[in-house]
């Protein structure tokens, strides 16, 4: 979905321990066409700290939820022209948390964000691609585990 990287949130969804997901919005912004995130606590962040230990994660937004690989960026040059993308992004609208979002402790949670396709009608991962691409996800409104086949029909029905 090429509208991730325009909109001024997403909704980062991370399966908890019971199964049930935890949401909350997010920044992201996009840096040769690949979208990035931040943990605005830094280390501390609930989501950041979950994913890290490899709990799986979903992006809602435009109506959609697609499952999602985040990858940490170490790259110096690269977390520095997110944070100039979180700058350049959100400044002008809210300057002290741009700033925090640019600067310090967050810096070093940055992650790019991948969408893993999913087989129809499978649960399992699949390949990985870059947040710009253009990709089936699953309704907002439909819970995980509800996906359709491309005729509409339920899996395994």
């Amino acid at each position: 979905m090429n509208t991730f990287v325009d909109l001024a949130e997403i909704v980062m969804r991370v399966r908890r321990e019971d199964g049930s997901w935890s949401a909350r919005p997010i920044w992201v912004v996009a840096v040769d066409g690949d979208a990035y995130v931040r943990s605005a606590f830094g280390h501390r962040g609930a989501w950041y700290r979950e994913v890290r230990a490899g709990a799986a994660a979903e992006i809602e937004a435009a109506g959609m939820i697609l499952p999602v690989r985040l990858e940490p960026v170490s790259d110096p040059a690269l977390v520095q022209r997110v944070s100039d993308g979180y700058r350049a992004k959100y400044a002008l609208s809210w300057p002290g948390p741009a700033e925090t979002m640019a600067a310090g402790e967050a810096c070093a949670t940055t992650m790019r964000v991948l969408v893993v396709s999913r087989a129809i009608g499978e649960g399992r991962p699949g390949t990985s691609h870059a947040i710009g691409e253009d990709l089936p996800g699953r309704p907002a409104d439909r819970p995980p585990g509800e996906e359709r086949s491309l005729s509409g029909s339920r899996a395994g029905s």
